[in-house]
């Protein structure tokens, strides 16, 4: 589906620096208000305008994070007449965002144009633990190709470099799996893929934890790349003043695990 999405809109900003050898400014930005030099969500620096070969320095990004009030600043730098030049072009531009859905495959790969390299494609997705186990849930996003891509995730709205809960990349593709794990709440998700190529996208939560017993053993497998989430319940009333918890994987074949504890949260 094409979603419009208020306040999500793209900002395309470009900088024109005068003719003049040697003239150069700093941008900022901040949301709801007026950036500095020591307070601000990003900042640039315009190329040095060098005539008569390069007559003219610029600036030239997309601001794809979330905003409510955007303010801009302009910090003149170097000038070869006292007086900095500059034109300014802010554009707000409205993207096609695709929707996703839990535990389906979508492909990247249907249309004349997707031979061609993926700038940023826009998706969102609706996250519901399907068991309603919200403590112990994860979301987990996949991307597969055979190019190389970057991918960013984001909560709320849309992700990029300055706004983002998880991001990867490959160079000669393959796989690609990032998750959430610490901060996993229902709601929308919003991703961002960057391709050479074809490739495609899968998206699930995960809430299948499994309940530990103290002192029993309990045997399972894994698959390359994959987690398995466990949780344990202790009794207060077991303790002992020199109490320690002890939690040892062992019996390990056919490749190697790693292994996180977290008390109250997912690891």
């Amino acid at each position: 589906m094409n979603v419009n999405i208020l306040n999500n809109l793209i900002f395309t900003s470009n900088f024109l620096i005068d003719v003049v050898d040697g003239e150069e400014v700093q941008f900022y930005l901040k949301d709801n208000y007026i950036p500095t030099p020591d307070s601000y969500d990003y900042t640039v620096r315009s190329s040095r305008a060098q005539s008569p070969d390069v007559p003219e320095g610029s600036i030239s990004f997309d601001w794809l994070c979330s905003y409510e009030n955007m303010y801009f600043s302009v910090y003149g730098i170097n000038s070869a007449d006292g007086v900095i030049d500059y034109a300014m072009n802010v554009t707000k531009v409205e993207v096609p965002v695709k929707e996703l859905f839990i535990n389906d495959v979508y492909a990247a790969d249907d249309d004349d144009d997707d031979m061609c390299p993926h700038e940023h494609d826009f998706y969102i997705f609706r996250a519901v633990a399907p068991h309603g186990n919200f403590g112990a849930s994860f979301l987990r996003v996949a991307v597969e190709s055979d190019y190389p891509v970057e991918v960013y995730v984001n909560k709320g709205s849309f992700a990029w470099e300055q706004c983002h809960v998880a991001h990867g990349s490959t160079t000669s593709g393959g796989t690609l799996n990032l998750y959430d794990f610490c901060d996993y709440s229902d709601g929308y998700y919003y991703i961002t893929v960057i391709s050479n190529g074809p490739y495609y996208i899968f998206t699930n939560v995960i809430d299948n934890a499994k309940e530990l017993t103290l002192g029993q053993v309990h045997r399972d497998y894994l698959e390359p790349g994959q987690y398995q989430l466990y949780t344990l319940e202790i009794c207060k009333d077991w303790f002992a003043a020199d109490d320690r918890l002890v939690i040892e994987i062992a019996d390990i074949e056919n490749g190697d695990v790693y292994g996180w504890i977290q008390k109250d949260s997912n690891p």
